[in-house]
């Protein structure tokens, strides 16, 4: 076969013996051997696609270890400096699963027949000995090549640098278009959580504030002209969620929309262009909480709602567009134990699944290549990142500790930025009978995180969950945290554990392998038999016992949305309790039931025995003002115990029923208590146990990597 010395794809010349390429009426520009070789392959096979493995075959003489990470980066660099010429948007298209074409048709302008063999054979063996110091130089020249052209396959190790160490958090960055620039989340020991840049050229100087209010802000998103910041600004106090579009430079503001106040991640991406902005919503109260586009563009344009309403099962929360912005990343979360990774096509809005069996989707990113993705996953409290390949689904972890809310950089040599989390929870106690106010003091407490305590005063032991195994499973304690047993190995997420009235079982919810929702679980803590509830619903909140303990009581969905239903341990009958949102409920007496309500704050009593349309069924007990929390609070005989966040610290507060008054019994800094836990009485010492959060550290990294290239 001819050798190629001279091709020319659209307006770009390629000179194969020179690796190098030349645009019409520019400067020759030098590229790796392997790069040159790469699109030689491809313009010899024109217009075949070449599968990934051939490639590797023929260009990486099958070493697939090496070659995989190395075609993948040698595809991105050739698109970067092919892309755009003659006004072609592509020239190597990707066919998923499949492998890579040329688009543009190669003009083959020089070749060259070996005729080394022939020119040898003329020359007498005594003259041999001229040429020699030639020979040498030769070989010098090509090992020389060979090593260069082969450098970028070996391995090195990957580096982390500390970009933030302010006190307090630093959260979700935005790295700037030519990564200069990193914006990012600060909350500092005021707890005051405002926007920061850091010139990552200008290490020492301090970062700039950008924002300056006493709102909460979010993630936050670049134009890709560098000139604009995106990010959601949300005011509790006042009921307000906006996304602003910040002039980097003058601070200038303006309002582009209304974004999701409901207290979780206001998730933010623009497209390549920068004419659409998506963002996460819940402009309509009567759909859930979903993905909108706005049109940049225009002015006050309406956003058109991207993600199914209702009844979908499941909700659309994180995005991302690819960058060529023919698609978009979504993660889609079908209950608290199921969220995984979808490829929106954004013309067909076909949807492609990209992972399995995942819990908790904590942020992910594109590499600019467009074909692969890094991503973060939580699981019992540990969160890892991953690097997925979407042309063959494989899947690498990157083995960093932490590992969360990645975002690549988009100029010429991708690193990334990622925040790095420690957090650890454990269970307090707080005693009550202390003449002067104490601090709750640790009883489970260690490198693991132990937490959602739930005392027996029959049994005289703590319920709760410990992710010492690796999994978060159920574990039984004394009242000391001491006598430790591990009563499950599910190796699944355990949550919420509840006893049984009479001491001799557990309820709790844990995600069954294969199914996308919580189950309800019961143990017999003596014979450790376990049992899963069959109801008819998919999905279950956390449970509580009737008063006799031949029901648990759960939240689930029913069509017109969450209520509380009773299902029977054996038969597993269901009835409907409430239909007004009910939340979280306990029995106080076999007619009446304490709860709380979904989107309504307050603790109300249901009393069973009073007819459905009585207005003496349903009784405010606290009224909204005082009682805020849905699930940390706990009943006792004289009252109920619960928490209150206050501006920079919390509460523990009494409400007693025989005056109805409230007592506060502990101040604790920050978020000390967590919001999903739980308070139970220990009636014997007079304590209340709890779960406390440690010191929650989050700086920001970046990292480079040799998956990466």
């Amino acid at each position: 076969m001819n050798s190629i010395t001279h091709l020319k794809i659209g307006c770009c010349n390629i000179y194969p013996q020179e690796y190098a390429i030349q645009f019409d009426d520019q400067e020759k520009i030098n590229l790796q051997p392997k790069f040159i070789e790469v699109i030689v392959y491809l313009a010899n096979h024109y217009p075949g696609v070449i599968s990934r493995n051939e490639l590797i075959d023929n260009i990486w003489n099958g070493n697939y270890y090496v070659g995989e990470k190395s075609l993948t980066n040698a595809v991105w660099q050739l698109r970067k400096n092919l892309n755009g010429t003659c006004g072609k948007t592509e020239v190597i298209e990707t066919i998923r699963k499949m492998g890579y074409r040329l688009l543009i048709e190669p003009e083959i302008l020089a070749s060259q027949n070996p005729q080394i063999k022939e020119a040898a054979s003329s020359v007498k063996p005594k003259s041999l000995w001229r040429y020699l110091p030639y020979v040498a130089l030769i070989i010098i020249s090509c090992g020389l090549g060979w090593y260069y052209g082969t450098s970028q396959d070996v391995e090195v190790e990957p580096t982390i640098v500390t970009i933030t160490t302010e006190p307090g958090r630093e959260l979700l960055a935005a790295p700037s278009p030519d990564g200069r620039y990193l914006a990012y989340k600060w909350k500092n020991a005021d707890h005051n959580k405002n926007l920061y840049m850091r010139d990552l050229n200008q290490p020492d100087m301090p970062p700039k504030q950008l924002t300056f209010d006493n709102a909460t802000v979010g993630h936050s998103v670049w134009s890709n002209s560098g000139e604009y910041l995106f990010f959601s600004r949300a005011d509790y106090a006042k009921d307000l969620c906006h996304i602003i579009k910040m002039n980097v430079f003058t601070q200038q503001e303006e309002v582009v929309a209304h974004c999701a106040g409901d207290g979780g991640y206001r998730y933010l991406s623009i497209s390549p262009d920068d004419k659409t902005l998506a963002y996460r919503g819940d402009h309509d109260k009567n759909l859930d909480t979903g993905i909108y586009f706005v049109d940049l563009r225009e002015e006050s344009s309406t956003p058109v709602r991207f993600s199914c309403g209702r009844d979908c099962g499941y909700r659309d929360r994180d995005m991302a567009f690819s960058p060529d912005g023919k698609k978009l990343l979504v993660s889609r979360r079908k209950n608290s134990l199921s969220e995984n990774i979808y490829l929106v096509d954004l013309q067909t809005k076909e949807a492609e699944q990209l992972t399995e069996g995942e819990e908790n989707i904590v942020g992910f990113s594109w590499h600019p290549d467009g074909d692969r993705i890094v991503f973060s996953a939580e699981r019992s409290d540990v969160y890892n990142g991953y690097l997925l390949n979407l042309e063959t689904g494989k899947k690498q972890s990157l083995n960093i500790e932490g590992f969360s809310f990645p975002v690549f950089t988009r100029h010429e040599k991708p690193t990334l930025f990622y925040l790095e989390r420690s957090e650890r929870k454990f269970i307090s106690a707080l005693n009550l009978n202390d003449e002067i106010a104490s601090s709750p003091f640790p009883i489970l407490k260690s490198s693991f995180s132990h937490h959602t305590p739930d005392y027996s005063h029959v049994a005289k032991k703590i319920a709760y969950v410990s992710n010492e195994s690796g999994y978060y499973e159920l574990w039984v304690s004394n009242n000391n945290g001491e006598e430790r047993q591990k009563l499950t190995n599910l190796k699944s997420t355990v949550k919420y554990p509840r006893w049984s009235h009479d001491g001799k079982r557990i309820a709790f919810l844990a995600h069954v392998e294969k199914k996308s929702g919580d189950k309800l679980y019961i143990i017999d803590v003596q014979s450790k038999q376990l049992k899963v509830l069959s109801t008819s619903f998919d999905d279950h909140n956390r449970p509580s016992w009737s008063f006799n303990d031949q029901s648990i009581i759960s939240s689930v969905y029913a069509g017109d949305g969450f209520d509380l239903y009773s299902f029977n341990i054996t038969s597993s009958e269901s009835i409907r309790l409430t239909h007004d949102g009910g939340r979280f409920g306990i029995m106080a007496s076999p007619e009446k039931m304490l709860y709380t309500k979904r989107g309504k704050n307050g603790l109300w009593q249901l009393d069973l025995s009073q007819p459905t349309d009585s207005p003496d069924r349903i009784t405010e007990i606290i009224n909204g003002r005082d009682f805020i929390p849905r699930y940390t609070w706990g009943y006792s005989l004289d009252g109920i115990y619960f928490r209150r966040n206050v501006k920079k610290h919390q509460r523990i507060i009494f409400y007693r029923f025989a005056d109805s008054s409230l007592t506060p019994l502990v101040k604790l800094p920050g978020i000390s208590i967590e919001s999903f836990g739980s308070l139970s009485l220990i009636e014997d010492t007079h304590q209340l146990v709890f779960t406390q959060r440690g010191d929650v550290q989050g700086n920001i990294k970046q990292l480079t990597h040799p998956m990466f290239y």
